[in-house]
């Protein structure tokens, strides 16, 4: 994972990259503005993308492929607020299976955002019209739950929704009136409790054997959220 600055060099600005990946960087991914979409880097970053979920637009032209573009935040490893672009299928693979990950977790359905780790990355090899092309999949591991920081703005996908019932087909009929109950019976009176036939111990009708107890589980630790003081996990 690189880290893209532009500085001010000694022929005008300049892309500066820094790989963080040995340094395997903590930081917050946020899903809530997820977008999906048409990515090109050439002849210089050109992005048409929707919220996830909202039909994909038209593709510009061939040069563009299917991507996501993703925000990340760290204060700590990243300066702030950044954003992460990507075509790759090497990426998209890891990607897809966090953002499934997330959306099982119970936090997600708080309002809580995941914080992540890049733990380190695998060779991934395929074979293309140049020959073998090795990328590099990065192994994403969710570590901590913590509340949406305010850098990040409002959330732009909206939350997944059951689907429609599905129209009525029978014709409706007329609701049947109300039938009048029965008028209640006097209580009966009360009578004696039988007692247990003495000396066989036999069980009679009217004894109720326990319900039986069912074995506890151990319970399943869920991870806690930690935020530090602000708001903002210590680590990162």
């Amino acid at each position: 994972m690189h880290v893209v600055e532009r500085v001010q060099g000694i022929n005008g600005w300049e892309t500066k990259l820094d790989d963080v990946t040995a340094m395997q960087p903590v930081f917050m991914i946020d899903f809530g503005t997820i977008q999906v979409g048409w990515l090109t880097f050439a002849p210089r970053p050109d992005f048409v993308t929707v919220p996830l979920g909202s039909p994909l637009p038209p593709r510009p032209s061939g040069d563009y492929k299917q991507g996501v573009v993703v925000q990340l935040f760290s204060p700590k490893n990243f300066g702030g607020k950044r954003e992460l672009a990507v075509t790759s299928k090497a990426v998209l693979g890891p990607l897809d299976a966090l953002h499934t990950a997330y959306l099982a977790a119970p936090e997600s359905q708080r309002g809580m955002m995941p914080v992540v780790q890049l733990t380190g990355t695998l060779p991934v090899t395929t074979r293309g019209p140049q020959g073998n092309i090795t990328n590099y999949s990065p192994q994403l591991v969710i570590v901590a739950w913590a509340p949406r920081p305010d850098d990040l703005g409002p959330v732009t996908v909206g939350a997944i929704q059951p689907p429609p019932l599905p129209p009525a087909t029978a014709a409706a009929r007329p609701v049947a009136a109300p039938v009048a109950a029965p008028p209640t019976p006097p209580p009966a009176p009360p009578q004696a409790a039988p007692q247990a036939a003495p000396g066989n111990g036999a069980a009679m009708p009217w004894d109720v054997a326990p319900a039986p107890v069912a074995a506890s589980q151990p319970a399943v630790a869920q991870p806690a959220a930690t935020p530090a003081p602000g708001g903002m996990p210590v680590s990162w």
